[in-house]
């Protein structure tokens, strides 16, 4: 294919000729044949199907990286959404509104993609709590999220057995209201485990209602101890086959560890 311009024969003398303008020819081509280019129709991404959307949000979060309030200004520690659990404590200064500061980006986007994107972001991630008031705030913010109790996967008590003269109930009520909760770890120490029988720990701190939690399927122990190790590791033992069973007798099967 090639483009040549074609200029109009020079007149005779005396010869009145109209000029032409210059005139292009495209050679091999069908000038009758028309081109039509495919039209692409252009969508929003909320008109996309909500699982694809929820897709996209698990992507746009699955690296992100976030710097606990507690350490900002003195720290370069950094954390992944997903990949690590976010503990409360570090946003403990701040009041829980409707965007508490532990939310991702994304999740401050748009009103319109709110609810969706905390959703994906509550599934994926653990929330550590170390005391009542991190509960409170907790269950204060999942409460004014719809679906916000049942997109909890994961919950970690660092604080759970410190001391039975404060036993952490509100950690097991917590955990329940979680219905679609999947795994709970909890951290007991070993002033308890070593100096009160597996069956008053139960009791003390309330392990029956954990029986109420539905969808929990692992439950971890983690023991911290210094001098009684090997005390403090039967009573967690102990304590594990209790629950294991008191799961039993509701004819259901959820695994008990104990790190």
């Amino acid at each position: 294919m090639s483009w040549f311009t074609t200029f109009p024969k020079a007149a005779n003398p005396g010869q009145d000729v109209t000029e032409a303008p210059p005139t292009t020819v495209l050679e091999g081509r069908n000038e009758d044949a028309s081109v039509t280019a495919p039209v692409i129709a252009t969508k929003s991404l909320m008109d996309l199907p909500l699982e694809i959307r929820e897709m996209i949000w698990h992507l746009a979060l699955e690296n992100e990286r976030h710097v606990p309030m507690i350490l900002h200004g003195t720290s370069k520690v950094t954390y992944r959404y997903f990949k690590d659990p976010v503990s409360l404590q570090g946003y403990r200064r701040h009041t829980y509104q409707d965007y508490p500061p532990f939310l991702p980006a994304i999740c401050r986007l748009s009103a319109y993609t709110r609810a969706e994107t905390i959703k994906i972001f509550l599934r994926g991630t653990t929330f550590g709590s170390s005391s009542t008031a991190d509960n409170e705030c907790l269950t204060g913010f999942l409460g004014s999220v719809p679906g916000g109790f049942a997109s909890i996967r994961g919950l970690y008590f660092d604080c759970f057995g410190l001391s039975l003269k404060t036993p952490r109930k509100t950690d097991l009520e917590l955990a329940v209201r979680c219905t679609c909760l999947r795994e709970l770890t909890l951290l007991m120490h070993e002033y308890v485990l070593a100096r009160s029988s597996a069956q008053d720990i139960y009791t003390d701190y309330n392990f029956n209602r954990l029986l109420d939690s539905g969808s929990v399927g692992k439950v971890s122990i983690i023991t911290v101890s210094y001098c009684e190790a090997a005390v403090t590791e039967q009573a967690a033992r102990d304590l594990a086959f209790l629950i294991e069973d008191g799961f039993r007798s509701r004819g259901r099967t959820v695994q008990v560890t104990v790190n």
